[in-house]
Formats: C-alpha cells, sequence, structure tokens
C-alpha cells in the first residue's frame, strides 16, 4: 500500500512541459506539492499552448496527405481490412461509374465509402 502512495505522490510531483513546467499536483490543488505553499496556474495558457501543439499536428499530418481527383471510368481496387492469411488484400479492379464526392464512388453498380 505505501509503494502505491508513493507512486502517486511521485506522479502528482512530476513536472510537465504540457503543463507549463507545472506538476499535475499544481494544477488540481493550486499548492506546491513538496512545499505546501500556495500555486497560481495559469489555465487559460496552458490551454492555448495545448491548442496550437493540436493545430501544428493536424497541420503535420495533413501536409503529408496525397490529393487524388478519381476520373470517371478509371479504376480502382478496394482494401480488404483484416484479411485472413490466404485472402487476397484487395478486390477488384472495379470501374468507377459516378464521383459523388471526394471519398464517395459509384462503381460497377456497388455505391461505396472508401473509408469503409
Amino acid at each position: 500500500m505505501m509503494l502505491l502512495v508513493a507512486c502517486n505522490h511521485a506522479m502528482r510531483c512530476a513536472v510537465s512541459q504540457s503543463l507549463k513546467n507545472n506538476t499535475s499536483g499544481e494544477v488540481v490543488f493550486a499548492r506546491e506539492m513538496l512545499l505546501n505553499i500556495p500555486v497560481i496556474v495559469n489555465l487559460l495558457s496552458i490551454q492555448e499552448k495545448r491548442q496550437l501543439m493540436v493545430k501544428k499536428n493536424l497541420w503535420r499530418q495533413n501536409a503529408k496527405r496525397k490529393e487524388f481527383d478519381h476520373n470517371i471510368a478509371g479504376k480502382v481496387l478496394i482494401k480488404n481490412f483484416n484479411p485472413s492469411k490466404l485472402d487476397p488484400k484487395m478486390e477488384g479492379p472495379y470501374q468507377i461509374l459516378v464521383c459523388l464526392l471526394t471519398e464517395l464512388l459509384k462503381f460497377a453498380g456497388v455505391l461505396k465509402s472508401l473509408r469503409d
């Protein structure tokens, strides 16, 4: 039991960069965990910093994406998710009949989303 208490105290006293070098105990209890003195934590600046990190990560991931326009009468393969060892990984090729949205195609009489 004492080990669990010690681990809990250590987690509350560990400094986190995402909390602007505050400990989680300082943020939750508004007190320094080791010296028992009051601490003022600016939660708005922490939230703004996290929002900025989220926007940077989103921009980085979107920069890796490739734009692709499907053409009518083009051919597509459909990925089989979780196939067994001997099952084919892809289905098709299917001919595109109609492009409804960027990710929704109608081909060979079947309407299917590419993200399924």
